[in-house]
Order: structure tokens, then C-alpha cells, then sequence
């Protein structure tokens, strides 16, 4: 029987996805079932089941289109979307709109077509981590923070939420990758940064779909990133170099086209990951696939000379992040400290090169693992947040990479009202003009709140979007949402007080929206006075029924009224 509580992190990845957990004094990650720290990405449905990871992986070649994969691509995305367009190569499941509005897996399951949602797929694969965790651990996971690309905005974020919470897992944070590896390369070495000159840190990451490259800032028992910068190239954009070329020869040698079906793209994908691994440290790797297509088998050679040709769109791209990131952070290369690499794909030796060339030719730092740091540094956030464990204190300040700003259309109000010191930031702007205003610029501190201050006689809504969209995935919306804010009908300006909220997870909210009226009324309040008893002797008590004349009442509480005016809260 499953007793204690654990809490994890986790790294949710295209290929392969890891559960970091805390034990006693160690941070270390899951193993499933047949002894693999990774967990295969990928939920797959046959007559009888459902299949969820390894179990899925085993089955893949013999059940390509009821298999689905590369599902954190798909998350919060629309179908028309060219971030999801350019899934469809990789998918072998059909890529299909599912009744949330978002992408979707069309799959045969128990004999019935179906459409599963990004959202439910993710959801399915939570539960298997999730049983591999507990069953690792021996205890009930109580808490969980998951690691996102820092690109992923709030429709994004929302879907993994949504995800973790059908899986009945309770999300501490949703925590930006890039910050993960930076808490679990810093948080061990607190002791030896300095209290005031800090340490300057470049990590390069490069995984099976994304490179990211941020800049970090590490004092004594804190860090802050100072840049972050990424785009979608990594390990498959390689693999997708080699597949194109054995398959234009494959298709010149049989007629054809391995790419036209998914199961033999599969096949000719599992392929030209061994070949790759094997051009990382060799001149020349060959290739060889039993039955690729239509009875015929594959094989053949290929130069690393060759391959680095093919990848220069590639290098072009990882380029810019290397060179934006470094504009970003704004600090001399001299001044970096250390160049970390990390992730599946930085093993391969033209990314070293250009990581290392991009800082002044620095030696690079491989102190962390490559596959399992994200994880691990979720899983340490998880343990800070968490009041199940004591851990050292480390502060970690990440900021927003994208600014919001709120839009909302002016009132005369505005300039009727009288305005206060206490009003936070004011919202005014003459009667049908649309004003705007950045109220979280790059940078802001995430669960940071801001008070927003408006002059209005009724109703009104905020529209909040995001301010400049080039640091998302292309097809992103501006828009995050419109607020209505229910103001009853009002004879005379009231100022209503807006709370908005860049949660921890770095989502944006509108938190609450509160009216402040001024009151007058009259107050009682009773004086207190000292009584003087003379001391002679007390007169002789009046017979009864016998009123004393000349008697007069003591001098007891007098009654003293003054006006106050007071600041009443309503809620609305």
C-alpha cells in the first residue's frame, strides 16, 4: 500500500521524457519498466488497448497510423498552424482538427475510428509517468512541475494544465526549461559564487526538436536569467537531412518513395538515427534497412563532409539564436564564466564548434547530463515549492520573454473623476478613444501583480494581448482573452481598482476587480469623565415617594458626535 508522498519533475520531450524525483537528500530519475531511465514519447491504440510509452514502442512498425507522437508540438495549436504543418512529416498518425478547436489524432481504437485532442493524448501519457513514478518510488506523487519551452504562451501552458489535471496530477509550477537546467546546474555549487560579483553562465541546449541558448546570472543562493533565446532545430532536422537523401537514392533504385508512407519513413527515420550517431565520431557511416518498401532492401554510405553540407540551413538557424542571445543579455564575451552544453543532439560536433565559436573560442562545459538536467532541476523546484521537503535556500528570478500589454476603450469619467495617490497605475484616455498599455514588459518577474486603476459609471472590458509576437511559434495568436468587468450602472464616476496577475506558471489573469466608494456618516462616540464625590456627610435620605427638590443629576456620560468619512471595498 502506497503510503508516503513524493513530489517530481518532469521534462516533457518530443523523442523520449524524463521523471526526476526527490528522495532523501538526492535528486535522481525514474526508471519504468524495463529498466529505462527515458520514457518513450508516444501513446499508441489497437483492437484491444491502449499502449502508453515503451509498450508502444514495441509495436510502432506494425502499428504506424494508430500511433501518435511529437503530441507537445501539437498542444494549444491550430490545424491551419505551419508549426503543425510541419509535424505532419513527422507524424504517423493522421494529423486531423478534434472538438476542442485544436490539433488532434484521428486513430482506429476497438474496432471504432477516433479523434483524440492534443490535450487527451498528453493527458494518457501523464498517467503512464505517473504509474512509473509511484511505482519507482513506492509512494503517491503529491505534487509535479513540468518543464516547457520558454515560447510556449498562454493557450500553450493552459493545455499542459489541462493535461496534468485529467491525468490527476497537481502542478506546483509550469517552469521554462532553460531555467530548470540553470537550477539544477546552480544550486549545488551556491556555496562557491560569490555574494555580490556574479557568475555569468551561457547554456547552449540543443534536443531532438529545439535550441535554446539563455544567459545566467548566479550570486550565493540565487540566479537570474538574464536572456533567453531559442528556435525549432535540433536532432530530427539532421535526421530529416539524411532520410531525404537515402530516399531520393532508394526512390532512383526501386521508383519508389519511401517519404509517401509513413510506415516505411518509419523504418528509414529509425535507420538514419544509428547512422547519425555513428557520423559523430567517424568520417563515414553507412546504412542498412531490411524490407523498406515493397520487399526491397536498403543500403548505402555517406561522407561527413556530405552531411555538413546538407545541414547548413540548419547551422544558419542555430546561428541567430547563438548571436540574438547574446545581444540580448548585453554582456562582453570576455565576461562569461563558463559555456555549458546540454541535451540529446550536443553530442554532435559541428554544434560544439559553433557554441564555442560563439563565445570567443571558450573551452566548453559538459559538468551536467545532457538528457536528464531539465528534469532534475524541475524536480529541485518542485521540492523548494513544496512544504513536504526542507532544501537550501535558492532563489530563482526568471522574467517574461514576451511583453502584455491591456487595451480598453476611454471614458469622459476620466476626467470627472478626482484622482488619488493611492490609485496604482492609471488607465484614462478621452470618451471612444482605444488606449493601450504594456503592463508586463520583458523581464517582469514571474507571480508578479500589478494594480490597475480605472474611472468609469458602468460596465467596461480589458483586452489583453501580447505586445510583440517574434519570440513565440509562428501562428501564434495576440490575443489572450477579454475581460468584462460588471460595474453596475452609476450616476457619478466610481474608481474601480483591476488587479492583473503574471502567475507563476507565466501566464497572464485578470485576478479581481474591486469598487471604491467614499461614504459619510455620523459616528457616536461617548466621552468618558471623572465624577468628584464631596466629602461631607451624605444628606438624609427623602421619604419614600417623596421626590428631592432642587436634585440634580449627576454629571454622567456626555454624548459627542463627529463626521468621518471612511473608504468602503465592494467586490465585484
Amino acid at each position: 500500500m502506497v503510503t508516503k508522498s513524493s513530489v517530481i519533475g518532469i521534462d516533457l520531450g518530443s523523442g523520449e521524457s524524463y521523471v526526476g524525483y526527490v528522495g532523501k537528500g538526492i535528486v535522481d530519475i525514474c526508471q519504468n519498466e524495463v529498466s529505462k531511465r527515458a520514457n518513450s514519447t508516444l501513446v499508441g491504440f489497437t483492437e484491444r488497448e491502449r499502449l502508453l510509452g515503451d509498450a508502444a514502442l514495441a509495436q510502432i512498425k506494425s502499428n504506424a497510423k494508430n500511433t501518435c507522437r511529437n503530441f507537445k508540438h501539437l498542444l494549444g495549436q491550430q490545424l491551419d498552424s505551419p508549426y503543425v504543418q510541419a509535424e505532419d512529416f513527422w507524424s504517423t498518425a493522421k494529423i486531423v482538427q478534434a472538438d476542442d478547436g485544436h490539433a488532434g489524432y484521428q486513430v482506429n481504437y476497438k474496432g471504432e475510428q477516433r479523434v483524440f485532442s492534443a490535450v487527451q493524448i498528453t493527458a494518457m501519457y501523464f498517467t503512464k509517468l505517473k504509474e512509473v513514478t509511484e511505482k519507482w518510488t513506492q509512494g503517491k506523487v503529491a505534487d509535479a512541475v513540468i518543464g516547457v519551452p520558454a515560447f510556449f504562451s498562454d493557450v500553450h501552458r493552459q493545455a499542459v494544465l489541462d493535461a496534468a489535471k485529467i491525468a490527476g496530477i497537481s502542478v506546483l509550477r509550469l517552469m521554462n526549461e532553460h531555467t530548470a537546467t540553470a537550477l539544477g546546474y546552480g544550486i549545488y555549487r551556491s556555496n562557491e559564487f560569490d555574494t555580490e560579483k556574479p557568475c555569468t553562465v551561457a547554456f547552449c541546449q540543443i534536443g531532438l526538436t529545439i535550441f535554446s541558448v539563455s544567459v545566467v546570472e548566479f550570486v550565493k543562493g540565487r540566479l537570474t536569467v538574464k536572456a533567453e533565446r531559442s528556435d525549432k532545430v535540433g536532432g530530427r532536422d539532421m535526421d530529416e537531412c539524411l532520410m531525404r537523401v537515402f530516399a531520393a537514392q532508394f526512390k532512383k533504385k526501386v521508383g519508389a518513395d519511401p517519404l509517401s508512407n509513413k510506415k516505411a519513413s518509419f523504418k528509414l527515420e529509425d535507420a538514419v538515427t544509428k547512422t547519425k550517431k555513428i557520423l559523430s565520431a567517424n568520417a563515414e557511416a553507412g546504412i542498412s534497412c531490411e524490407c523498406l518498401m515493397e520487399d526491397e532492401d536498403f543500403g548505402s554510405n555517406i561522407t561527413r563532409d556530405l552531411f555538413l553540407d546538407m545541414c547548413k540551413p540548419m547551422m544558419a538557424k542555430v546561428q541567430k539564436v547563438l548571436d540574438d542571445a547574446k545581444e540580448a543579455a548585453g554582456i562582453p564575451v570576455e565576461n562569461y564564466d563558463f559555456i555549458e552544453v546540454c541535451g540529446g543532439a550536443s553530442r554532435v560536433p559541428w554544434v560544439k564548434e559553433m557554441c564555442s565559436a560563439c563565445f570567443g573560442g571558450k573551452e566548453l562545459s559538459t559538468t551536467m547530463n545532457a538528457d536528464e538536467s531539465v528534469a532534475r532541476g524541475c524536480a529541485l523546484q518542485a521540492a523548494i515549492l513544496s512544504p513536504l521537503y526542507k532544501v537550501r535556500d535558492f532563489e530563482v528570478r526568471d522574467g517574461l520573454n514576451v511583453p502584455i500589454s491591456i487595451g480598453w476603450m476611454g471614458s469622459a469619467a476620466d476626467a470627472e473623476a478626482e484622482k488619488g495617490e493611492d490609485d496604482g497605475e492609471q488607465m484614462g484616455g478621452g470618451e471612444g478613444e482605444y488606449k493601450s498599455a504594456i503592463v508586463f514588459p520583458v523581464g517582469s518577474p514571474h507571480n508578479t501583480l500589478k494594480l490597475l486603476t480605472f474611472y468609469r459609471k458602468g460596465p467596461f472590458e480589458i483586452k489583453a494581448e501580447y505586445a510583440d509576437t517574434t519570440q513565440l511559434i509562428e501562428g501564434t495568436k495576440k490575443e489572450l482573452g477579454t475581460f468584462k468587468i460588471d460595474l453596475p450602472v452609476q450616476t457619478e464616476a466610481k474608481k474601480v481598482k483591476v488587479k492583473a496577475k503574471l502567475n507563476l506558471h507565466a501566464m497572464f489573469t485578470i485576478e479581481s476587480a474591486q469598487l471604491v466608494e467614499e461614504e459619510e456618516y455620523e459616528e457616536t462616540v461617548k466621552e468618558k469623565r471623572e465624577l468628584e464625590v464631596p466629602a461631607e456627610e451624605a444628606p438624609a435620605e427623602p421619604k419614600e415617594g417623596e421626590a428631592a427638590e432642587g436634585e440634580e443629576k449627576p454629571e454622567g456620560e456626555g454624548e459627542k458626535k463627529e463626521e468621518k468619512k471612511e473608504k468602503k471595498e465592494e467586490k465585484k
